[in-house]
C-alpha cells in the first residue's frame, strides 16, 4: 500500500510513524511522463507481501509543494529514503534497475544474490555505521 502526503505535516508524521522501518518516498508529479511510466513499478513494489515492513509514500510536487521545498526536490520522479526519520539515500529518474539497485533486495524483483532485509537494516543503522573497519586482501601467488 502506498501512503498519498498532502502537506508537510502529513510528511513528517508519516517519517514518525514508520519508526525504525525504511520509508520509501516516490515524488512525483501528474505531467511527468516518466513518472507515469515508473508509477505501477514502485507500486508493484508496495504490494509485495516482503516488503510489508516498508513504508512506502507517494507525494504530489503539486499538490504538495511544501513537502517538495522542505525535501529540495528539483526533479522528477526523485526517491528518496528514510531511516529512523533520516535520510540516507536518493535518487532521481525513472530507471527501474536503478530503483532496484537502491531498494532493499527484498524489495527486488529480481531475487537472486539478495541481502536479506535485516543486512540492509544494519547498513543503515546509525550504530552500525559509526564503526570503523578494515578490510584487509592478501594475494598468494
Amino acid at each position: 500500500m502506498i501512503l498519498v502526503i498532502d502537506d508537510k505535516d502529513d510528511f513528517l508524521n508519516a517519517l514518525k510513524e514508520a519508526g525504525d522501518k525504511l520509508v520509501v518516498v516516490h515524488f512525483t508529479a501528474t505531467w511527468c511522463g516518466p513518472c507515469k511510466n515508473i508509477a505501477p513499478f514502485f507500486k508493484g513494489l508496495s504490494e509485495k507481501p516482503e516488503n510489508s515492513n516498508v513504508v512506502f509514500l507517494k507525494v504530489d510536487v503539486d499538490d504538495a509543494a511544501d513537502v517538495a521545498q522542505h525535501c529540495e526536490i528539483k526533479c522528477m520522479p526523485t526517491f528518496h529514503f528514510y531511516k529512523n526519520g533520516e535520510k540516507v539515500d536518493d535518487f532521481s529518474g525513472a530507471n527501474q534497475a536503478t530503483l532496484e539497485e537502491k531498494q532493499p533486495p527484498t524489495m527486488s524483483i529480481k531475487h537472486s544474490n539478495s541481502l536479506s532485509m535485516e543486512r540492509f537494516h544494519h547498513m543503515y543503522n546509525p550504530t552500525f555505521s559509526k564503526k570503523k573497519y578494515i578490510l584487509i586482501i592478501v594475494f598468494f601467488f
